[in-house]
């Protein structure tokens, strides 16, 4: 699955607006970048043994959440990694890809 960053709290390393690549069926380790929902609001969290925390450096504006035995958050997927600049096509690329297997399959 890719989901889409939106806001500040894992920069520099997630930037609002990136995407990134979640595997949905991995287990969560210490030290994983996770995907997670707390309070009805998705979030991603680097898991820790002291809770989920961000990134950016500003703990007052990001606090860690706190998780007790993932009774109170809800775990979506493990983050693999960025998607890169060129790993999405745009609508023209993906016109031109579409055509493209138009061709072959005719």
């Amino acid at each position: 699955m890719i989901v889409r960053v939106n806001g500040q709290s894992m920069e520099p390393v997630y930037p609002d607006g990136s995407f990134v690549y979640i595997d949905e069926h991995r287990e969560p380790r210490i030290g994983d970048d996770v995907v997670v929902v707390y309070e009805g609001t998705l979030y991603i969290k680097t898991f820790t043994t002291a809770g989920l925390v961000s990134y950016n450096t500003n703990k007052k504006r990001y606090p860690t959440i706190k998780v007790d035995g993932w009774q109170n958050v809800k775990c979506v997927g493990v983050v693999t990694g960025r998607v890169g600049d060129y790993d999405i096509l745009s609508g023209q690329e993906l016109r031109d890809v579409e055509r493209a297997y138009a061709a072959i399959e005719e």
